[in-house]
């Protein structure tokens, strides 16, 4: 027996057939279907490497299998947010994955989700979607059981899978059409509460990211079709990220370009003063619409039309129109068409459109100069909704909002444009679902709504955001909290059974108990099984060969590349300082 042995490895004997340990993670057990070819579908790297590596496998567009290590990678980033979530008082639910169309058409999300719900009828005819969120679903549970504002606060989460039909799936997990989801739900007396909980989400959000050693920033959203007022996006950082944001040089702010708020650096188009002659004598509709479409010429603006339900809105801008704003203030719906060079077609049909449907939008920055003020008020008497707001799209290049809007911001910072992976959501709902599912406690006297706020983060969509970040030419490099292993131990031909004592001595030690796997393939040689490894991308490597004569082993790691030989006496320690 060789020296080193009797320095604290702790040996367990629980046998099985053929005298292998049952404790013992052996890669020669493990389905892990490495394929070394790249697959000819994959855009991104996280996609490529997943499916290299035997994490996943892809069955249809948008619907991915989990293998072995894909579910063990998956599980870690759960552990990690259950974690988080319970820190700031979440409780654990489980909400169906099947809800009834009833509960989807008291918040008419049935019809505005339009086909990206994924829908079903049962036998007897009863319709029912799978479910992409639960804000229905939560809140309808909780209606019969909620009495008294001292039953509030509450927040309550869920980890499950979710669906939607996607119009273009791409980049494996980064959109699919099934993927896991954690949403939190927060129920609240009043709205001051509720932005408590907001804030306090919001932390344990940031803990959350810091955990996966990304780089990541909270950004100020749209509420799309979830509603609610207030709206913060989580993105990691990323050049394939599909969402534009917009920084400030300051540092002090960053906003989805849906919602960024931008000054123009250099002035281009606007409306000029005009000559009181050249508009009083419009009385006409079609009369102002002809010299419209003349003026926004010689202003050097865009004239586009918004098309929706019968409805017709009419914007004015100096540069991009910001569609998801227009959309917001005219409350347009999903089928929303928009057309910049208004034609013969559009021509005919603004004129026989109906008075009491005509909306103006006229973007601030046109008329803050106060120039034109006899002229817009002429203009106003034609519509029956006519009003002047943010509806240019913000740009790179842009002033920065200022410190009236963004505390800390400045006058002359300049926003600049970033790509990134969304992961997470924060939404303040506040008595939109309450309301209609009659969700209400005693308080003050009286039945009040409960103020609500709900919180996603995309479960599967991480593990692939994760994998974005850490990756280099030869495979993953998974942080240790999410890595489906830490160690893998690899032997020279010849010291298999030294290799197996020293996957015990690791796998005594607390922070490494059931994160070491022993790779015991006979058929491999050595550098392919650390080809292997980098590809699948464990933090660290054990290499145990003619060094163990001196009683030591060469540790690598692959994030930093570097190898150290290790005394085993040591071994404990070298990992400790290592691993949290």
């Amino acid at each position: 027996m060789r020296r080193w042995r009797g320095m604290g490895a702790r040996r367990r004997y629980s046998q099985l057939g053929g005298g292998k340990e049952a404790d013992v993670l052996r890669r020669s057990e493990w389905y892990i279907p490495v394929r070394w070819e790249k697959p000819s579908a994959a855009q991104v790297a996280s996609h490529r490497l997943l499916s290299q590596a035997g994490y996943i496998k892809k069955q249809s567009a948008g619907v991915y299998a989990y293998l072995p290590l894909g579910q063990r990678t998956l599980e870690k980033v759960i552990g990690v947010i259950d974690r988080e979530m319970k820190k700031i008082g979440g409780l654990k639910v489980s909400m169906p994955k099947m809800q009834a169309k009833s509960l989807w058409m008291k918040t008419n999300r049935w019809a505005d989700m339009g086909n990206e719900l994924v829908r079903v009828v049962d036998r007897r005819g009863d319709e029912y979607c799978m479910a992409p969120t639960s804000e229905e679903a939560v809140t309808w549970t909780l209606s019969t059981d909620l009495s008294s504002a001292r039953q509030l606060p509450m927040k309550l989460y869920q980890i499950g899978d979710k669906y939607r039909d996607e119009v273009r799936p791409r980049f494996g997990l980064l959109r699919a059409k099934e993927f896991l989801m954690k949403d939190m739900y927060s129920f609240d007396v009043d709205a001051d509460a509720a932005m408590k909980a907001y804030w306090c989400i919001m932390r344990g959000y940031e803990e959350v990211m810091r955990k996966f050693e990304v780089p990541y920033v909270i950004s100020d959203a749209d509420s799309g079709n979830i509603g609610g007022n207030l709206s913060h996006e989580v993105h990691i950082l990323s050049d394939i990220g599909e969402d534009t944001l917009l920084k400030c040089g300051c540092g002090n702010y960053y906003a989805n370009v849906e919602k960024a708020i931008g000054r123009k650096k250099v002035r281009g188009g606007a409306i000029k003063a005009n000559r009181a002659e050249e508009y009083q004598g419009l009385i006409e509709w079609e009369q102002m619409l002809d010299y419209l479409l003349k003026k926004r010429v010689e202003w050097g603006l865009k004239l586009t039309l918004f098309e929706s339900d019968g409805r017709m809105v009419m914007t004015l801008t100096d540069g991009i129109v910001n569609e998801y704003s227009v959309r917001a203030i005219a409350s347009l719906g999903r089928g929303t068409t928009s057309t910049e060079e208004i034609g013969r077609d559009q021509l005919e049909r603004l004129r026989l459109l109906a008075f009491e449907d005509r909306a103006m939008l006229i973007d601030t920055e046109l008329v803050e100069e106060g120039n034109s003020d006899g002229f817009l008020s002429h203009l106003k008497s034609f519509f029956f909704e006519f009003r002047t707001v943010r509806i240019r799209l913000a740009e790179q290049g842009d002033r920065c909002p200022g410190p009236s809007v963004v505390s800390g911001c400045t006058d002359d910072g300049v926003l600049k444009a970033c790509k990134g992976i969304e992961t997470g959501h924060l939404f303040y709902l506040g008595t939109k679902y309450s309301a209609r599912f009659q969700l209400t406690v005693n308080s003050g006297g009286g039945r009040v709504p409960v103020c609500m706020g709900c919180y996603g983060i995309g479960v599967s969509r991480m593990v692939a955001a994760i994998a974005e970040v850490h990756h280099d030419d030869f495979g993953l490099r998974w942080p240790n909290a999410v890595a489906p292993f830490l160690v893998v131990v690899v032997s020279v031909p010849g010291f298999e059974k030294d290799a197996l004592e020293v996957y015990r001595l690791l796998n005594a030690i607390d922070c490494l108990s059931g994160e070491v796997i022993l790779d015991d393939r006979e058929s491999e040689g050595l550098g392919y099984k650390l080809r292997e490894a980098r590809l699948i991308g464990v933090p660290y490597h054990c290499i145990v060969g003619g060094c163990i004569r001196q009683g030591q082993v060469q540790l690598e790691s692959r994030v930093s590349g570097a190898r150290d030989q290790v005394s085993v006496a040591r071994i404990r320690e070298y990992f400790v300082d290592r691993i949290a």
